[in-house]
């Protein structure tokens, strides 16, 4: 099997701290994908440590760890996500997700990704599947869609993201068939 050499996620953000989740879990795809998970404890914190960029550090040892903790990994990490939770802020987290809308030029899989991701922060517990259906149901750009899917007593998140991506998909095929086809120019037999 040809080995693969992998880029690190870019530098963690600090100065937006909300987007931990974010880049951890970004970062654990990259942990797993690179082999680190195999590797000792202190090459994964360091790797870590690197990944995160020059101000993990200080963040680090702000949070107290003991240097048993600062060898293990796991520990580490558990350090950073007690660090960042204190700083999340739920409602704002949850403004952002109640007001985003599809914007313009977006698509149906790219809206329906970026509403999943927001809601990851929003503590919505059981009902985060019907918060992320009604806020997709009344945020995408299609008022007629949206209008249909409103009407559905049993509309699900699932079934609202087939018919959106389905309508899309369509709109894109009609639009496909009554372009103008290019005309070839005539071949003259020789």
């Amino acid at each position: 099997m040809a080995s693969l050499r992998l880029q690190p996620p870019e530098p963690f953000h600090f100065a937006r701290p909300d987007t931990w989740a974010r880049w951890k879990r970004w970062y654990e795809h990259f942990h797993m994908a690179a082999g680190l998970a195999d590797e000792d404890e202190l090459r994964q914190v360091n790797t870590l440590l690197y990944c995160l960029g020059p101000e993990a550090e200080d963040v680090l040892a702000s949070t107290n760890i003991s240097s048993e903790e600062r060898q293990k990994y796991s520990s580490v990490l558990k350090k950073l996500d007690e660090f960042f939770q204190v700083r999340k802020n739920t409602i704002f987290e949850r403004a952002r997700f109640n007001r985003r809308d599809q914007l313009d030029g977006e698509s149906a899989d790219e809206y329906i990704a970026v509403l999943h991701s927001l809601a990851e922060d929003c503590e919505y517990g059981a009902l985060k599947g019907e918060l992320i259906r009604d806020r997709l149901v009344v945020g995408i750009r299609d008022t007629a869609l949206s209008q249909k899917l409103q009407l559905d007593p049993l509309l699900t998140l699932d079934k609202a993201q087939k018919s959106i991506r389905q309508n899309e998909a369509v709109k894109s095929q009609q639009a496909a068939l009554h372009e103008t086809p290019i005309q070839e120019p005539n071949q003259v037999d020789q």
